[in-house]
């Protein structure tokens, strides 16, 4: 009662002395600091609301910046989760990777990124190579515009959002 409870920052600082601080334990002394690792998550997932994705423990917050990202030449592309997820990795500041890798968060799994990568390739192949071309080709021009159109229409990126919305908490799709 003397000392306040740790607050998150307290916490999280905790999290990341337990990695540095297994190394110097044997066995038991390491599944005693496991243990209490596994309570202080507890707390702070339990602070966080459930906003973090469990996979790499970013919260959703963040990782729902790259839901839709813009495209050069398409506009607006909604993301397949691990492709937001990759993203979001590859722009999270050391904090926030440091924060996400002490809960036990980890990189998304390169299959599933290559199948995201393969889903956004299947989706926005023929309108880029139409508007591509439209480049090289006055007469796929009119083409190339209607397409531009239908692509960025609300409807068409509502079906695509519906389309990439596998993994993605509700709130998001």
């Amino acid at each position: 009662m003397v000392s306040p409870a740790p607050d998150n920052a307290e916490l999280r600082q905790q999290l990341s002395r337990f990695a540095a601080l297994s190394r110097e334990f044997d066995a038991e002394g390491r599944a005693m600091l496991e243990e209490e690792r596994q309570r202080v998550i507890r707390w702070l997932r339990e602070e966080d609301d459930g906003d973090r994705d469990p996979k790499t423990m970013l919260p959703w917050s963040f990782i729902a910046k790259f839901r839709v990202v813009e495209e050069p030449e398409l506009g607006p592309v909604p993301q397949p989760v691990n492709a937001a997820r990759k993203q979001a990795m590859g722009r999270a500041t050391a904090e926030q990777m440091a924060d996400a890798l002490a809960m036990g968060g980890q990189r998304a799994e390169g299959l599933a990124e290559v199948s995201s990568d393969m889903m956004l390739y299947a989706l926005t192949r023929f309108p880029k190579l139409v508007i591509q071309s439209a480049k090289d080709n006055a007469d796929v021009t009119q083409h190339a515009q209607m397409l531009r159109s239908i692509w960025t229409s609300p409807e068409v990126q509502q079906l695509l959002r519906e389309e990439t919305s596998r993994e993605w908490p509700q709130e998001y799709h």
